[in-house]
């Protein structure tokens, strides 16, 4: 990935002017608005928080899975969304066919080999993520399964449904309906975490079988249910039905984390339960 992405610099600043990408006049593509596009990339940044802590809640410290967290996912992200700007701004500039397949795009300047085997590598690692995370997730669930079955049964489906014609078409939509679900319940989980327990939770009592001072009322916390179903409302209203010109992740991050810290800590649970 790295290779391609600096080979791929490098040819377009050879053939190309990078400023033009900044000239470049704002048009409307599949209605898509500047606070809709926001909201696809902060969904696809939030979709993936579940799977990077799957994998390095086995790291030796906080530290070194915060550095891994950063160094292998946000920079790698920053880099690939830059490479498909780049690349997709380009192929506009050069009156190219709009397609969502990056290979494609990217044969278009040389690099259709090298793109389709990085494309390849990197579908194969990013499913097997979520198979992963989908397996762990059923384990919770039912922890004395042999972790083979559920990641069998999610991999044969995550196959058919891949088959479907025209997923990729649905593509972006789905983006949103993962922002809508996923942002207010991150929302919820880092106030629990930094603004409740000051980044401190009882991790022996967090793991008993009754829950100990997280059970809350007979196994619910009532102030992150009523926060995360405002969150979604909120999320599906300022991301669908009237959508806000500078996008709805933060605002409904925001009202999602405060509302929680506030039902959390003065309304929903006796002060006993406080931690």
């Amino acid at each position: 990935m790295l290779l391609l992405a600096g080979a791929v610099f490098y040819v377009m600043g050879q053939k190309f002017e990078f400023a033009s990408l900044l000239a470049m006049p704002t048009e409307p593509r599949n209605e898509i608005t500047p606070g809709i596009a926001f909201d696809i990339v902060i969904a696809t940044a939030f979709s993936w928080i579940p799977l990077a802590a799957d994998y390095n809640r086995n790291c030796r410290s906080q530290g070194v899975a915060g550095v891994g967290t950063w160094v292998g996912y946000v920079a790698a992200t920053l880099l690939a969304m830059g490479l498909g700007a780049t690349v997709s701004g380009f192929s506009v500039l050069t009156g190219m066919e709009q397609t969502y397949d990056p290979a494609v795009l990217l044969a278009g300047f040389g690099f259709g080999l090298p793109a389709a085997i990085v494309v390849f590598l990197s579908v194969m690692t990013t499913n097997v993520m979520c198979v992963y995370s989908a397996s762990l997730s059923y384990l919770n669930i039912s922890p004395k399964t042999p972790f083979w079955k559920p990641a069998l049964c999610i991999g044969v489906l995550s196959i058919l449904g891949s088959q479907i014609p025209g997923i990729l078409d649905n593509f972006q939509s789905f983006l949103l309906v993962i922002g809508s679900v996923f942002i207010p319940a991150f929302a919820v989980l880092i106030a629990d975490y930094f603004l409740i327990h000051r980044g401190d939770y009882a991790v022996d009592e967090l793991l008993s079988e009754d829950g100990g001072r997280y059970r809350y009322l007979s196994g619910f916390n009532p102030a992150a249910f009523l926060a995360y179903g405002l969150g979604a409302v909120l999320a599906y209203y300022w991301g669908w039905a009237s959508p806000l010109a500078w996008g709805a992740s933060l605002p409904v991050f925001l009202i999602t984390a405060a509302s929680y810290a506030v039902l959390r800590r003065w309304m929903l649970v006796p002060r006993a339960q406080l931690a």
